[in-house]
């Protein structure tokens, strides 16, 4: 058996990860990700703004309101055109909102979700498209700046990059894969950081008895990786190398 770095890096535990946060419908259980979109800039979308490129691929042109310039953000083959547009055709009242940070040529996209009907946007006719961009974008911020976390409950994600999948407890000899699904839930990297510094994690013994808490890694405190820093080894923390918890390095 390899390091807890390791095994989260093993087909079973993405697969089992994927399947929880399907099941929160990409939503961390604490904020509803609205700590997340505070962390990214954002930019509504509508289909003309939208481009097939190469198979699944999808490219979407935003306006950024610091930088007063647009960018051109591209999807990875995780977000296909085929689930956008189906997914839009279910919310004709809603906005696709992105979440993004300006990169150099092109923008990665970090997440991507649609508002409820409560959104009301100004009309564009006549505007050319940096009028339109900004009114668009002033329209969204506004609302999201109202927006509760019971009204972010309301939003659907169809995309979010960086979500955490959290054990509520953990057992001897058994592998990340291996709980049942109500022992898992989402988190964002915010929420569980602060679960972590809150909280206590049970260790139980073979039979299911509670026999120590875990001592989360003081460092990541407990979070195992860094979103900020994924281009360097993919965030993980150099002080736990990803184990999360001082028992399990």
């Amino acid at each position: 058996m390899g390091t807890y770095a390791e095994l989260l890096e093993d087909s079973r535990w993405k697969e089992k990860r994927l399947e929880i946060l399907r099941r929160d419908a990409f939503k961390c259980l604490h904020c509803s990700n609205q700590k997340v979109v505070s962390n990214f800039l954002i930019s509504p979308t509508a289909v003309g703004k939208v481009s097939r490129l190469t198979g699944s691929s999808l490219n979407f042109v935003v306006y950024d309101n610091q930088l007063k310039t647009h960018h051109r953000i591209k999807a990875d083959s995780s977000l296909s055109y085929q689930t956008f547009m189906e997914t839009l055709g279910n919310h004709k009242d809603a906005t696709p909102v992105l979440l993004f940070k300006p990169r150099q040529m092109y923008c990665e996209l970090t997440g991507l979700f649609f508002t409820n009907t409560k959104v009301h946007f100004s009309d564009f006719v006549g505007l050319d498209l940096v009028a339109q961009s900004q009114s668009r974008l002033n329209d969204i911020v506004n609302f999201l700046d109202t927006c509760s976390v019971e009204d972010f409950r309301e939003f659907d994600w169809l995309f979010l990059k960086g979500l955490h999948v959290h054990h509520r407890y953990y057992q001897k000899k058994r592998l990340p894969w291996e709980y049942m699904n109500d022992a898992l839930m989402t988190l964002c990297w915010s929420c569980h950081e602060e679960l972590h510094k809150n909280e206590k994690v049970p260790y139980l013994d073979e039979e299911g008895k509670e026999i120590d808490n875990l001592t989360p890694c003081p460092k990541c405190y407990g979070a195992g990786r860094f979103p900020e820093f994924r281009h360097v080894q993919n965030g993980i923390c150099f002080d736990c190398k990803g184990a999360k918890y001082i028992e399990f390095v």
